[in-house]
């Protein structure tokens, strides 16, 4: 017994930067335009935002969802060069530049569709300015616009804007591989990673049972940095069975 595989359409888009396993992911709009991922570590937490504009992105922590008094960050990628700064909000919804500037920019780019900033910050920083980030539900309130913050600050987003409720300390979740579960690597030769669509037919092993695809993912050899990189796949596999 064989299985054919069929693996189409595979797209690698530079959607964002990071190859670094992200247990957390939401989606804060209703269309997909605007996805968080975020992962927690020690006593700080790491977010990787990845919005459909080239202008500004907005993203913050509300005490009740509303914009007044929040603790915010904007940031973008504005003639080639990156920006990310630290604001807050009065009770009048008047935006600030926090004195204290404690969300550390890792790294931001756009690619014609998006614009990625990879971000982190103390879950405490003993800041005023800021929201203290525990195991409690916290209410995010995110923005974007597509125009770059410029010198007068950032034009206002319209109907660009919403909250989410969210836990980010959340246990993080934890793939297991059952240990009778076999895995086979299908790999291509001399593969452009920039923006890559083709049709594959794969034939695996012979098998005297019937299999199903659980997991699936890129392999990428050595010596291929995607520092600059993320791999978008959608897949589709089907299974067809041939008893020789």
């Amino acid at each position: 017994m064989s299985a054919f595989f069929f693996l189409f359409p595979f797209f690698a888009t530079a959607l964002s930067v990071d190859l670094q396993p992200y247990s957390h992911s939401a989606m804060l709009d209703g269309q997909g335009k605007y996805m968080l991922h975020w992962r927690h570590h020690g006593t700080s937490v790491t977010f990787l935002l990845q919005v459909e504009t080239l202008g500004y992105v907005g993203f913050g922590f509300s005490p009740n969802g509303d914009m007044a008094s929040s603790d915010i960050v904007i940031g973008g990628v504005e003639g080639g060069k990156p920006y990310l700064q630290d604001f807050y909000s009065d009770s009048n919804r008047i935006l600030h530049r926090d004195p204290h500037q404690n969300y550390l920019l890792e790294y931001a780019m756009e690619n014609g569709t998006y614009t990625i900033l990879k971000f982190s910050r103390d879950l405490h920083t003993c800041d005023p300015n800021d929201k203290t980030i525990t195991e409690s539900t916290i209410r995010v309130i995110w923005a974007f616009h597509n125009e770059d913050f410029g010198q007068t600050g950032p034009t206002y987003h319209g109907l660009n804007k919403g909250r989410k409720s969210l836990r980010l300390l959340n246990p993080e979740k934890t793939y297991i591989k059952p240990v009778d579960a076999p895995s086979f690597n299908f790999t291509n030769r001399n593969v452009s990673l920039n923006v890559f669509i083709c049709f594959l037919l794969y034939k695996t092993v012979s098998m005297a049972f019937c299999c199903f695809s659980c997991r699936n993912g890129p392999i990428i050899t050595s010596g291929k940095s995607l520092w600059r990189l993320n791999i978008k796949i959608i897949t589709h596999i089907s299974c067809k069975i041939s008893i020789f």
